[in-house]
């Protein structure tokens, strides 16, 4: 008798269920839903923003293209007029802009020796992959400095820079 009961109560509530769907898919479309859109869609919406957003833009240090950083100064040149008063003239200093060369570097990790205190750092330089004793200079470029799990930290330039671990 308790499953006679159940069954009646469920297919009520199925019923009430599919009665609900029916209702809102026929009574509630036939309602004018296209016809409030196609109002909205008439009228016209002007976005006119007069605001003037103003934003200064960085000069990039690092090509993107290449992956090398430039370091230029803004030096301006000095010109000097030439008077004659019979005096030897003495060289000057040649004053050109010093072009600062960094190579591209991926740390990808190190390796330690029991024997020794030093890590051995594996880096990509320029796409060829070296490596280089911890504290040691490589090739006149750079200065790999202390070596850490997830970064190192190199000397280019007479500028520190720390390098992350690639993935």
């Amino acid at each position: 008798m308790n499953s006679k009961k159940l069954n009646i109560v469920l297919i009520g509530a199925v019923i009430a269920v599919w009665a609900v769907v029916i209702y809102k898919y026929f009574i509630q479309s036939s309602e004018s839903p296209l016809n409030m859109n196609l109002i909205s869609m008439n009228e016209k919406k002007d976005f006119v923003n007069d605001e003037r957003k103003d934003f200064e833009l960085i000069k990039l240090k690092r090509d993107p293209f290449l992956g090398k950083t430039y370091v230029r100064s803004t030096q301006k040149k000095e010109v000097k007029k030439s008077t004659s008063t019979g005096k030897k003239k003495t060289p000057q200093k040649n004053t050109k802009k010093k072009f600062l060369y960094e190579p591209v570097i991926e740390y990808l990790g190190f390796v330690k020796n029991d024997k020794n205190t030093k890590k051995l750092v594996i880096l990509k330089v320029e796409g060829n992959t070296e490596i280089i004793k911890e504290e040691t200079k490589f090739k006149d470029l750079f200065y790999v400095k202390k070596a850490h799990r997830d970064s190192v930290e190199i000397i280019v330039n007479n500028i520190t820079k720390i390098y992350k671990k690639a993935k």
